[in-house]
């Protein structure tokens, strides 16, 4: 499921206004008979993609956020938002294989390689995009992960990754109510850890 299909279906129960009109909007584009639905897949998702953000700068938008940018070429988003007059405002850290349900590799002690390659992915699309945020994904251990080893995972990787996109004037998000994190207090606690002030919320 593309993340516009995602926008489209997700049911938010005391949704606010302006997140019901984007979800009018995001199955208008979905419904509609394009000359898309001739293109490869992954081009048919870009065409759909850009219609959405065309849809939300017509809806009176001036900033967006979605799930990642990856599948895409930067140059082409670029061009896409500056031409609706958008702004990307927040974008996800790659989540590993999110058709499989993998939803973020931080907490995963076996991919530790793999999480710090994608910092430098992660920083190239928002710096690219002009993206003053990044949210990072904790991710989902496996049954046989130890709370301790999954949470030491995680402060490790932020621990890695919190300088680099410090050095990028790239803010680092963490998601406090998301899988691992399970309190404000838990969360501030791991930012003292990681000993990052400034650019980690």
């Amino acid at each position: 499921m593309d993340n516009l299909e995602t926008l489209a279906l997700v049911d938010v129960p005391g949704s606010s206004r302006d997140l019901r009109a984007m979800q009018a909007l995001a199955r208008d584009v979905m419904s509609a008979d394009a000359p898309a639905s001739r293109l490869a897949p992954l081009e048919r998702g870009l065409q759909r993609d850009l219609d959405a953000l065309k849809a939300a700068a017509d809806a009176g938008f001036k900033g967006v956020e979605y799930l990642f940018p990856y599948d895409y070429e930067a140059d082409r988003l670029v061009a896409a938002l500056e031409g609706n007059g958008l702004v990307q405002v927040l974008h996800n850290m790659p989540p590993g294989d999110w058709a499989a349900g993998e939803r973020g590799l931080a907490s995963l002690p076996d991919r530790v390689g793999e999480f710090q390659d994608s910092v430098g992915k992660a920083i190239e699309y928002a710096k690219a995009l002009g993206c003053p945020q990044v949210n990072c994904l904790a991710g989902i251990p496996g049954d046989g992960v130890a709370p301790e080893k999954a949470h030491g995972t995680f402060v490790e990787n932020l621990k890695f990754a919190a300088p680099q996109f410090e050095a990028a004037g790239i803010k680092l998000l963490i998601d406090t109510i998301l899988l691992l994190l399970n309190s404000h207090t838990k969360a501030t606690h791991w930012r003292k850890q990681i000993k990052i002030r400034h650019n980690m919320v």
